[in-house]
């Protein structure tokens, strides 16, 4: 049987023991209170029994806008901007089941909602009776804006009008929204497609071109001739970057291509229209420079103003001619009073227009033939025996009426 001074000795020791055991409780306990203080996971602790807020560390006090006195004693229905009941029927399921996860929305001290993610987990004492619930939340918000802008911006290119592809440093599609699907019309997806299997193999240098041109000055804009799945080849207009990840390492390509078979179609459909206006514009002009009139059975009045070059030269026969044959004329007055020059070309076209009418039955009458261009006419020799010549229109005129 041991002594006194053995049993006092074994206790003291036993003391010692315990003292060490507890110093070092308490630095545990210190530790981790420094680490809830400091961590900026928001930490909260509510009762079993009240269904209060026991404890909330400061990333939690900051999370809603309190301070830490304000939340002691909060009730968990004024934590969350959830509906009570709801609340209240995860909280009883936590305990039920020793844990929860999922996303609820806390209510901020102004009112406004705070999406956050929660991990909770149920605290037992010695008896394992649950006393404490205590949760972990993640502020989701920022995640949240990621998401809706995210969702916008797949909104914008899962409906815009032009083809939008993602394609890997090997040129393999690896997104296609549905107007690029739409432009090459496949049963199938095109996507793990090369895009050097949808442009023509006349192009495929262009192509690399363009890709090595993304890869130096980081975007791209020009031009691909690609083929449909029904085999028709359409030109488009190809806007392309290069995509690099946080490193800044290159991780593929995005190209916007707009077709541009409708654009080309009205382009030539507007040149065509446009060589039409032209040509009923030169028509126009035709009949405004060389006008001619029928005044009465048989004869026709041709005014000339202005310069004669050889192209008017030639428009004056043809519109001569088709109006001798329309009009089944058998004398044709062409008055160049209001010309003052006629040169060796402009009189030989005269000469052949005289001859030509002849040959349908006609014969020309030129009138208004002033004194410069008497000199110029004698000058250069122009032989005028195919023509009648008379000063003035109102001569001209009364010589073809007394001979019809």
């Amino acid at each position: 049987m041991p002594t006194l001074e053995e049993r006092l000795a074994s206790l003291e020791a036993e003391n010692r023991q315990l003292r060490a055991q507890i110093t070092e409780l308490s630095k545990k306990t210190t530790r981790f209170r420094d680490m809830i203080l400091s961590t900026p996971v928001a930490v909260a602790v509510a009762s079993v029994e009240t269904e209060l807020v026991d404890y909330g560390n400061p990333a939690f006090a900051s999370l809603l806008g309190y301070d830490l006195e304000e939340l002691m004693g909060l009730p968990l229905t004024k934590v969350f901007a959830e509906e009570p009941d709801y609340i209240q029927h995860l909280f009883v399921k936590c305990v039920a089941e020793g844990a929860w996860q999922g996303e609820l929305r806390y209510c901020h001290k102004d009112g406004s909602p705070i999406p956050a993610l929660l991990t909770a987990s149920v605290l037992h004492d010695s008896d394992g009776k649950p006393y404490a619930v205590v949760g972990f939340a993640h502020d989701m918000r920022q995640q949240k804006a990621q998401e809706a802008q995210l969702r916008i911006f797949k909104m914008l290119v899962e409906n815009a009008p032009d083809g939008i592809a993602l394609i890997d440093l090997d040129l393999d599609l690896t997104y296609a929204n549905p107007a690029f699907e739409a432009m090459f019309g496949y049963q199938q997806t095109t996507l793990g497609r090369s895009l050097k299997e949808l442009i023509l193999p006349e192009d495929l240098a262009q192509l690399e071109l363009l890709a090595e041109t993304a890869r130096t000055c980081g975007t791209v804009m020009g031009e691909l001739r690609y083929r449909r799945a029904n085999g028709e080849v359409f030109m488009a207009q190809v806007s392309g970057m290069i995509l690099r990840d946080e490193t800044d390492e290159p991780i593929g390509f995005a190209s916007i291509n707009r077709d541009l078979t409708d654009q080309l179609r009205a382009e030539q459909e507007r040149r065509a229209l446009q060589e039409e206006v032209i040509q009923a514009q030169q028509a126009a002009l035709r009949e405004l420079s060389t006008p001619l009139m029928p005044i009465a059975d048989k004869v026709v009045v041709m005014p000339i103003i202005g310069s004669i070059d050889q192209t008017r030269a030639q428009m004056i026969m043809e519109t001569l001619l088709e109006g001798i044959a329309a009009h089944r004329a058998t004398f044709a007055i062409l008055d160049i009073t209001g010309v003052r020059v006629v040169d060796t070309q402009v009189a030989a076209a005269m000469i052949r227009a005289a001859q030509a009418a002849r040959m349908l039955g006609a014969e020309v009458v030129l009138t208004g033939i002033g004194p410069e261009v008497a000199q110029t006419l004698v000058h250069i020799g122009a032989d005028l025996r195919e023509l009648v010549a008379r000063s003035s229109l109102q001569q001209g005129i009364a010589y073809a009426m007394k001979r019809i």
